[in-house]
Order: C-alpha cells, then structure tokens, then sequence
C-alpha cells in the first residue's frame, strides 16, 4: 500500500514538473506567433450583436487615437476626459460623442454583454500570456472574429457609457442596476492586463 501511495506522489510531481515545463513553452509560443486566436465558444446570447458592436465602437476608439492614452503618463488625463464633457483638450468632444453614440446600444446588449464576459475562456488562468505576448491577437466567437485591440478600447467606451446610464436613471428597477454592475466590473478583466505587455 506505502509503495502504492510513494508511487502515485511520485507520478504526481513528474506531471506537474511536466506541465510547468510546458508553461513555460507557452510564452515561447505565444511570443512567436504570427497572430493568436481566441476561440470563445458558438454564437450564442445575442453574441454576433455584441461583437459587431465591440469592431464598430472599437475602429471609431482607434480613430480618436484613445490607444495612446493607455500609459501611466497619460492614462490620469484620459480618466479626467471620461468623467469631465468640458474639459479642454483635443479628444474630449470625440470621446463624448463617441460614448453618446454607443451608449444605447451597449444599453440594449448588456445581458449581452455580460453573458459574453462570463464565458469560460474569462474564467481561466493561463488567459493573459494569450493576450499580451502576440501583438495581433483576435477574438473569435461563432464567425464573428474581433482584434483584441479593438475591444480594448471598446471597452473604455463601454465603461464610460454604462456609467453615465447609472447615473441618467437613478429610479431605474433593481435588476437594471445589478445589470449594469455586473458588466462594468466584468469589462473584459484580462484585457486590463495589456497595458502592461
């Protein structure tokens, strides 16, 4: 019985020292590849919606040049023009614009958009070697297939605009507010991580 035990520790910490190995390999991988496809799973909860929203929003962020405010110089300045429409600077009436204009339709996708951040691909560990070591890397779910970039940077209008809808309707039913909790903590988590590749 001892020998048995001895033996199945023993083939235990071989698996182990195995995998760790193999982690290790990932970066490797990840860091080479040409581009790096995320796959989240079939079309599902309105999915195509949410990630035509994610290219359409993203492309006009990326228009604005939001991605160059994504550095610990800068990012205080983009935080300020987030919550502040009358702040001078250049990106300011874009940014608000942009966030106007998507706010109703990330309105109308945040079961959406909830669902989708609660996929398991989010909920795993190794996520954030697949986001950052590959510089283009794409989301893909069903046959829609978004950069990661873009909804990045979707996601900060996301943030902007759910936050405006909290505070537009202060009398609104309990399970609207938890809704939009919930999907403002989500955004994405792992994307966060890309500002420090």
């Amino acid at each position: 019985m001892s020998l048995w035990f001895y033996g199945s520790i023993r083939s235990v910490s071989i698996k182990a020292i195995e995998k760790a190995d193999q982690v290790l390999l990932m970066s490797d991988v990840y860091t080479k590849a040409e581009q790096v496809l995320i796959w989240l799973g079939p079309e599902a909860d309105r999915s195509d919606e949410l990630m035509d929203l994610w290219q359409e929003v993203g492309q006009q962020a990326l228009g604005l040049g939001i991605q160059a405010y994504f550095t610990r110089e800068h990012l205080p300045l983009l935080q300020d023009i987030m919550k502040d429409p009358k702040i001078d600077h250049p990106l300011t009436q874009g940014y608000h614009e942009l966030v106007d204009l998507a706010r109703p339709r990330f309105e109308h996708l945040l079961q959406a958009t909830v669902d989708w951040n609660d996929r398991f691909w989010f909920r795993r560990v190794w996520t954030v070697q697949e986001l950052c070591l590959c510089q283009d890397t794409v989301f893909v779910c069903g046959y829609k297939v978004v950069q990661v970039e873009l909804v990045r940077l979707a996601c900060n209008i996301l943030s902007a605009a759910i936050s405006q809808l909290v505070r537009s309707h202060p009398d609104s039913d309990a399970k609207f507010r938890e809704l939009a909790y919930t999907a403002l903590s989500q955004r994405a988590r792992p994307l966060l991580s890309i500002r420090h590749r």
